[in-house]
């Protein structure tokens, strides 16, 4: 479900917005290579698929195994307005799954559902009103993840 959409605003000619970004091209290296007034982007956390977490299960997969579409636009070197998809609380309900639509009012939540952080980012984006988009804050690993780490961990030593 990777989206690239141009936003139109009043004073800009034109804006990007990356949502669930799968990659984005290798000769596009950063925010400004893509020619645009502003560049927002979010996506939520990696996650292994069947996780049930907050997360994107497909994202990071074409982003590490496409042939050449391995730049991540939330990637703070990249220069995009990274922004939060998947915090919670009072930001809105927080993505579990890389689709756009999952459920309106159920536990597991698209990148465009009802009452969604990603969604309440991608308006403000949308009418200008940037001062309100909430940050990314990178949520780190989930419980399966590491569960994973320690086995390797163990593994090894």
């Amino acid at each position: 479900m990777p989206v690239t959409a141009p936003v139109a605003q009043k004073d800009i000619a034109r804006d990007i917005l990356t949502l669930g970004s799968a990659g984005l091209p290798g000769n596009v290296h950063t925010a400004a290579d893509l020619n645009a007034g502003h560049v927002y982007s979010g996506h939520a956390r990696d996650k292994i698929p069947g996780e049930t977490e907050r997360g994107d299960q497909w994202a990071w997969t074409g982003r590490e195994n496409s042939r050449d579409h391995h730049v991540n636009p939330i990637k703070s070197e990249f220069g995009s307005h990274a922004f939060g998809t998947d915090t919670g609380g009072d930001a809105g309900r927080p993505v579990t799954d890389h689709n756009g639509l999952m459920s309106d009012g159920g536990e597991q939540a698209g990148y465009f559902d009802e009452r969604t952080e990603s969604l309440q980012n991608v308006a403000w984006a949308i009418r200008g009103e940037t001062e309100k988009i909430t940050p990314y804050v990178p949520l780190g690993p989930t419980d399966l993840q590491k569960a994973l780490l320690e086995g390797m961990s163990i593994a090894s030593g």
